[in-house]
């Protein structure tokens, strides 16, 4: 899910890392939102605080991988973290719960994503305002009496056991190469667009060279994109060459013409130019098409 415009290794592993936390920590949320607030605030006040929270997060890993930019992201995801983490050390009793101990959980999570010092210490002082704030959240948010009990340790020990693998993949040398080295890209050696396509032609992925030699947006290439700017007359040599990949081809060649963008100066009819396009088959995936 990470945008295709991301090219450098580090880049794309944080973001990577930061989409797989906002679409799995509503599922830690809500299910201490069941077992915490619901007898304080009624069922119908957590439910809306459960789905709050799921859009809140799916929006922001959605904006981050459409867009490729994570710094605001970022910042709105530490403050949710820490208003929903002094929510729920409030309402488990405050900082005698065992909850208590998620006030690890940000700035793990926030030096996990960023790789840095200076993340760490943004998700410890993230995390710190969550203590601050929990000893007023009972003033404000109607919680109930809190007894503290020995369930309330489910709760960190289910966010522990998603830490292990994770930094005991940190020690795995097969699983620190996450990507390729970005020098050994394609996209990276030679001076094309480089496309990425399933076996009946539809584009998955596009370099961001589209951007300045055909003027389009990679996304605008997904799927039937590229086919749909192809030229009628070019179309059944292009269906052709697909169908040669398919029957085993090692590779294919034409020439077609693409649509382009207007200029703005020139002729409507006059948006379409020449390209060459070579077809090759992946070593590792079969079914993909370079």
């Amino acid at each position: 899910m990470v945008h295709p415009s991301i090219l450098g290794q580090n880049d794309r592993r944080c973001q990577r890392r930061f989409i797989g936390v906002m679409l799995a920590a509503p599922f830690f949320a809500a299910g201490a939102a069941v077992t915490l607030v619901t007898s304080g605030m009624g069922v119908a006040v957590t439910m809306a605080a459960i789905f709050a929270t799921f859009g809140l997060c799916w929006f922001a890993a959605l904006l981050v991988a459409a867009s490729g930019k994570m710094a605001f992201a970022g910042q709105v995801a530490l403050v949710m973290g820490s208003l929903a983490l002094a929510g729920i050390i409030a309402a488990a009793g405050g900082m005698a719960s065992p909850v208590a101990m998620l006030v690890v959980a940000l700035p793990f999570e926030a030096w996990w994503i960023g790789a840095s010092r200076r993340a760490a210490l943004w998700g410890a002082v993230s995390a710190c305002v969550a203590v601050l704030l929990q000893a007023f959240a009972g003033s404000v948010f109607p919680f109930g009496p809190a007894v503290t009990a020995a369930w309330h340790w489910l709760l960190p020990l289910g966010w522990a056991l998603t830490v292990f693998p994770r930094v005991a993949r940190l020690g795995n040398p097969a699983g620190a190469q996450l990507d390729p080295a970005p020098d050994d890209r394609l996209e990276n050696i030679i001076d094309a667009v480089v496309l990425r396509a399933g076996r009946h032609g539809e584009v998955l992925d596009a370099s961001a060279k589209s951007r300045t030699i055909l003027k389009l947006q990679p996304e605008l290439l997904f799927g039937s994109g590229l086919f749909d700017r192809i030229h009628l007359s070019d179309r059944v040599a292009y269906l052709s060459a697909l169908a040669d990949m398919r029957d085993g081809a090692p590779a294919r060649r034409l020439d077609l013409r693409v649509r382009l963008p207007q200029n703005g100066n020139g002729p409507k009819a006059d948006n379409y130019r020449p390209f060459s396009l070579e077809l090759a088959r992946g070593e590792e995936q079969q079914d993909v098409l370079t």
